[in-house]
């Protein structure tokens, strides 16, 4: 009689020692039969429990037999893992927390948090060696627990290949990772590989192929009775169908994350307005224009600005890296090239963060309109630690020299207001919004003046040119969400 039918008899079998009823779960394991592994954890629960720990280290008769050695510890991981899913973990901490000597378990382990910290220091194509070497050597061990971490390998190359901007490699690498969780039936690993593929083809601007993954990720939330991630994929779905924006806002509420539209009146919790792109930027781009910010704040314009254009080479569809360059450009005095910087900020994400209104400046400071200074003294109103007064010292003089600066009416009342001078701060406001004509500085003063008075027609009217403008994207949508909660 085989394994599978004793387990299924009418009664299970009795071992006379722990070996024997480690070799069977072992044999069950590495077999397929995950519901005689079950029957069998169920059935011997006490001696598996008092004895698993022992189980660490291979018998001696095998240890110089390799596939016998790959064999047992393909079974091992495999009851550890089921072990760990019934809430019995002892057995699998017992392997993660040993020595990595002739323990593979451990060893990938090992290779998982190295490749995760090159990752974390932009290092992909080193992350992505240290996996594909550790696939390699672990390339005849089998099993459930095995395939799991194969999954894991090949999702993460999938992320390093598309974090360095190998689109086609990554969509290998992430299907090789989905049809394993699909073999083993890990609906877990399913769901996460499925986003990976769905981050590759929306850089790939494969709205159809996108859409198609949404809908499986629909599917599968609801299968894993997650109504409100399923929701949230069907919207999305719906957005890609229809054409995803390049840039468009979207609302967080504590952890939960809304379309504009849906995002529900919470008076009482945290609320943020998000930039939401059409693809995901790359990490290796990510990781140039922080390098670039850091030696900024340094003072090295010159480094910050190389550090950035590297960063626009490695993901050209990268809004930020423009934006950071236009920047260091003014602050070097260079304000025609700032413009094209940002002109392909615009173009890559329409409205991406201020990247309007500072155009707008650049422009005036290379055609003559005004002095570079100004650029240098709204650096320091809106980005300096300087308290509410000091800005006030040092607007006032300059609103004598620019007196319909529309931007400097705008950082006079915010400091007015951030220093409890509530009248004269929707005064200034009001004034500069008399003055404005570039949309996005407009939104914003419609929405900053509207927050200094009381419910009425005037805050309405205000509320409503805002949402309507095509200006700054952060300010309208605010506007959008405070009307259709009655705010």
């Amino acid at each position: 009689m085989g394994l599978f039918d004793k387990i299924f008899g009418s009664k299970p079998p009795a071992y006379s020692t722990p070996e024997q009823l480690r070799d069977a779960l072992l044999e069950a394991a590495v077999s397929g039969t995950p519901k005689a592994l079950s029957k069998l954890l169920a059935a011997h629960r006490v001696e598996i429990d008092r004895h698993c720990e022992e189980w660490v280290k291979p018998p001696e008769a095998i240890r110089q037999d390799r596939a016998a050695i790959d064999r047992y510890v393909t079974g091992l991981i495999a009851v550890a893992i089921a072990l760990g899913n019934e809430g019995r973990p002892r057995l699998l901490e017992r392997l993660t927390g040993g020595g990595a000597e002739g323990n593979p378990f451990k060893k990938w382990e090992e290779v998982f948090n190295g490749a995760r910290a090159r990752m974390s220091e932009g290092d992909f194509d080193g992350a992505r060696t240290m996996l594909e070497n550790g696939l390699l050597d672990t390339r005849n061990l089998m099993g459930s627990g095995v395939e799991r971490y194969r999954s894991i390998s090949f999702g993460l190359i999938s992320q390093c290949r598309f974090h360095a901007g190998q689109m086609e490699p990554a969509l290998t690498a992430g299907r090789n990772a989905l049809e394993i969780c699909e073999k083993i039936g890990d609906d877990e690993g399913i769901h996460a590989y499925l986003q990976t593929l769905l981050e590759v083809r929306r850089y790939q601007g494969q709205a159809g192929e996108s859409a198609a993954l949404l809908d499986r990720l629909v599917d599968l939330s609801g299968k894993m009775k997650r109504p409100e991630e399923a929701r949230r994929w069907a919207r999305h779905a719906a957005i890609v169908r229809a054409g995803e924006p390049l840039c468009r806002i979207v609302v967080r509420i504590e952890d939960q994350v809304y379309e504009e539209d849906e995002a529900p009146s919470a008076p009482d919790r945290k609320i943020v307005f998000e930039f939401r792109r059409n693809r995901m930027s790359l990490g290796r781009s990510d990781r140039l224009v922080q390098a670039g910010k850091d030696a900024g704040t340094k003072g090295d314009s010159e480094r910050a600005l190389s550090l950035f254009r590297e960063a626009a080479a490695a993901d050209p569809f990268d809004p930020d890296s423009h934006y950071q360059a236009g920047t260091a450009l003014m602050i070097l005095g260079r304000p025609d090239e700032a413009v094209a910087e940002l002109e392909a900020t615009e173009e890559r994400a329409p409205g991406w963060f201020q990247c309007r209104s500072d155009l707008w400046l650049a422009r005036q400071i290379e055609q003559g309109h005004l002095p570079p200074a100004i650029h240098e003294l709204l650096r320091a109103l809106q980005d300096s630690p300087a308290t509410p007064s000091q800005k006030l010292e040092v607007v006032g003089p300059a609103l004598v020299k620019f007196p319909t600066l529309a931007c400097l009416h705008h950082q006079q009342g915010l400091a007015l207001r951030g220093s409890g001078q509530d009248a004269r701060a929707v005064e200034a406001l009001r004034k500069g919004l008399s003055f404005a004509t570039e949309p996005d500085l407009r939104t914003r003063l419609m929405v900053d003046l509207a927050a200094g008075l009381d419910a009425g027609q005037e805050r309405a009217s205000l509320l409503k040119d805002a949402a309507d403008l095509r200006g700054n994207l952060v300010a309208a949508a605010t506007a959008r969400y405070l009307l259709r909660c009655g705010a």
